[in-house]
């Protein structure tokens, strides 16, 4: 973010709280939108952390579950499949919902705000 917004706001008298609610954090949407996406997508396909730490299958989570569905006797492929479809559509819906944020994220983190 330009220092020059910082300074044309306490020209105008902002205080700190005004300054972090109306000028910091509108324009730093976009890239507060891209950290929690990948956040959220990369704590949603946690896999290892989950593997080691939970010792109850009842409480394992999806992406863990997923490696149940394998077995001594074969995959069950059918099953499988619709589960896999269900963990990839939470990321898929926060990335349509979120798609104008990313973007905007993007294009600022890439280019510089240019």
């Amino acid at each position: 973010m330009p220092p020059d917004y910082e300074e044309a706001a306490r020209i105008d008298g902002a205080n700190q709280f005004k300054l972090l609610v109306h000028v910091i954090v509108p324009l730093l949407r976009g890239p507060i939108a891209i950290v929690a996406a990948f956040a959220f997508i990369d704590y949603w396909n946690a896999f290892l952390w989950p593997l080691i730490i939970i010792t109850d299958p009842a409480k394992a989570p999806l992406q863990l579950g997923l490696s149940m569905f394998s077995g001594e006797r074969g995959t069950d492929w059918g099953p499988l499949m619709a589960a896999c479809s269900v963990a990839v559509a939470f990321s898929l819906i926060i990335v349509i919902l979120m798609q104008r944020q990313l973007s905007r994220g993007m294009n600022i983190g890439g280019f510089g705000g240019r």
